[in-house]
Parts: structure tokens; C-alpha cells; sequence
């Protein structure tokens, strides 16, 4: 099994923290390094754990990417119509506040 150095950044308002870890290499993990893992009883929970948390992470992620192609489109097609208007409005010299879009986009979408 080896490893390579991964790195994690996470922004937080303008500012990156960043640090690295070792992540498994995928294809070089065998059918011998799992059983190994399984037969000591230092790592055989935390394995089985894993195991379950990564099982778990791929059920929720089928309903939320499910959820999000339902609910998500037209929500960022309404924030995009908003943002649009804003700018139009601002090109034309006579801008508006985002709360004044929203009403006029909701408006006109409500007359249609």
C-alpha cells in the first residue's frame, strides 16, 4: 500500500489555509492489505467504520444530487435573472437594490 501527499485548502473569507496529508493510493491497495487491516484488532473497527462512513457518504450524495437537479436549476436561473437585471439596470444608469430586482423578477415571473 503506499501513499502520496495530498494537500487540503480551505478559504475562509479571503484568506486559503492549507495543510497536507497521505492519502492510500486507490490502485495500490490489495485484496491482502484489507485482509491484514481486518485480521488486526487495532484497525479492524476503525476500517469497518470507513467503510460504513464511505457507504453512507454515496447513498447521500445519489438524494442530494437528486434534490439539487429538481430544486437547484430554477433556483440559480431566478438568482441569475436577478443578478441580470441588476446589471442592466446599473448599464442604463438607473441601478437598483437586489431586494428592488427580486420583487420585479418575481413579478414578472408570477405574470407569466
Amino acid at each position: 500500500m503506499t501513499h502520496k501527499e495530498c494537500a487540503v485548502t480551505v478559504t475562509i473569507g479571503d484568506k486559503e489555509f492549507s495543510r497536507t496529508y497521505q492519502q492510500i493510493e486507490k490502485s495500490s491497495l490489495t485484496v491482502d492489505d484489507l485482509l491484514k487491516l481486518l485480521s488486526d484488532e487495532k484497525t479492524v473497527k476503525q476500517t469497518i467504520a470507513d467503510y460504513h462512513y464511505g457507504m453512507d457518504l454515496r447513498a447521500k450524495s445519489e438524494v442530494r444530487n437528486a434534490i439539487l437537479g429538481e430544486v437547484a436549476g430554477p433556483e440559480k436561473a431566478f438568482e441569475k435573472s436577478v443578478k441580470d437585471f441588476m446589471k442592466l439596470r446599473e448599464a442604463n444608469g438607473k441601478p437598483v437594490s437586489e431586494e428592488t430586482a427580486r420583487r420585479i423578477v418575481t413579478a414578472y415571473k408570477d405574470a407569466e
